[in-house]
């Protein structure tokens, strides 16, 4: 009877560590699973839509940015990337209504505890290049901070997992 209890013990946290290591996921303490995808295959990239619904059929999200230890964690590995988009998405969007933020869960943007808008985006909608069509949240690999973009523009992406 004791020998089982010892091999149950043993068994359960080699296959937590190997699941995690099997899906591509990387843990980084305090901030949650991550996973990055430079490109798709032979393309280069994905719109946000496409990225949206990798990650939620991988068990995961686009990330949500909570804090700037999140961002800057995301945004280093992101400004390495040189041979990918310039920009990467993020989980919030206005598709609802025009300039109002809300993340893939329907949460206040403002409610995340991270609103960082990149210079010189104070206002997100004068940013950009044809920002009647720019609905879709991203972070830029050239300026730190949050930025919305055209949703059809091809990124590489995140996939987050929660800690929980």
């Amino acid at each position: 009877m004791l020998w089982r209890a010892a091999v149950v013990l043993l068994v359960v946290p080699i296959l937590r560590v190997h699941m995690s290591v099997r899906e591509g996921y990387e843990l980084y303490a305090g901030l949650g699973y991550y996973k990055f995808f430079p490109d798709w295959g032979n393309i280069k990239g994905l719109s946000w839509s496409e990225a949206h619904d990798v990650c939620h059929n991988d068990g995961g999200h686009l990330p949500i940015i909570n804090s700037q230890a999140e961002f800057d964690l995301l945004y280093s590995i992101f400004k390495e990337e040189v041979a990918i988009p310039a920009f990467s998405p993020l989980g919030f969007h206005d598709f609802f209504l025009d300039g109002h933020f809300v993340t893939i869960y329907g949460q206040s943007l403002s409610e995340t505890g991270y609103m960082v808008w990149g210079p010189p985006c104070d206002d997100p909608h004068k940013c950009g290049n044809d920002t009647s069509k720019a609905h879709c949240g991203v972070m830029s690999r050239f300026s730190p901070g949050l930025y919305v973009h055209r949703c059809d523009q091809l990124f590489g992406f995140f996939c987050e997992k929660e800690l929980w």
